[in-house]
């Protein structure tokens, strides 16, 4: 007889930081009349990993169904921030095979512009405050804190509001209230390199924004987060800090929302 093998509905699209362990991904086998079917043997693989990323395991290579249908595995993802599958196969039960995939993070701080702590705190030296101009220089927060925790770099943590007023201290700010790039460098005593992408309308050959996204991939990869100069919400930009991938689109630290996770480069 042939059974029925479907996943879980809670366990898939996972994101997941580098080198952790998923939530279980959870597979169930019915019969036909979709009763649950105990003993049945399921196996696991991992299906999809990124390209020269090490340390991806399962807890368990397969599972015999229990008294629900239920069978289960975990994933420990590698350590390349990007998207990771496992299948589950059965071979008397169709479909005969189903994947999960989940995608890895960079684990960092996740700052928002509107926390109470520095929200009405005023942006550089102009009328707006933090909550309201002040997404970059959260996100460079972020960005800072990851590398001193991930290269035990020899500086201080940091935080929007701190870093706004030492920004201000030794005018890191032009005097329109863009932050001047090599800040991060000159905070970090010289640890941390900051290369500003120029607009690609000034390069020739002209670079495309396939051309950008390639070189976004490859810093990623190399578990190292990406300021991203996006369209803005309810302003001409908006900056974000990417540090991660999930398929075409950006796990991204939004200072700006606590709801908007993904980022399309290619959405209009």
């Amino acid at each position: 007889p042939k059974y029925m093998l479907f996943k879980g509905t809670t366990t898939d699209n996972q994101i997941v930081v580098v080198s952790s362990y998923t939530q279980p991904f959870i597979s169930f086998v019915t019969d036909l009349s979709s009763n649950p079917v105990s003993g049945i043997k399921v196996g696991f693989s991992i299906s999809t990993y990124p390209a020269g990323s090490s340390g991806h395991e399962l807890t368990k290579a397969e599972d015999i169904t229990d008294s629900k249908g239920k069978a289960e595995t975990q994933l420990k993802l590698g350590d390349i921030p990007a998207e990771y599958g496992v299948t589950v196969r059965c071979e008397a039960c169709i479909p005969s095979s189903v994947t999960f995939t989940c995608c890895g993070k960079l684990p960092n701080d996740d700052f928002k512009q509107f926390d109470v702590r520095w929200a009405t705190h005023t942006y550089d030296n102009t009328n707006k405050t933090i909550k309201e101009l002040g997404c970059i220089i959260t996100s460079l927060a972020t960005l800072i804190n990851y590398y001193i925790n991930e290269y035990d770099l020899n500086i201080t943590t940091t935080n929007p509001l701190l870093l706004n007023r030492y920004a201000k201290e030794n005018s890191y700010y032009t005097p329109g209230g863009k932050v001047k790039w090599d800040v991060v460098q000159k905070i970090s005593n010289d640890q941390i390199s900051f290369v500003e992408i120029v607009d690609v309308s000034t390069i020739t050959p002209v670079i495309t924004a396939e051309d950008l996204i390639k070189e976004i991939n490859k810093d990623l990869f190399d578990r190292k987060p990406v300021v991203l100069k996006i369209k803005g919400f309810n302003a001409p930009s908006h900056f974000v800090l990417a540090v991660g991938k999930c398929r075409t689109k950006y796990i991204i630290s939004d200072p700006g929302s606590g709801q908007r996770f993904l980022y399309d480069p290619y959405d209009k």
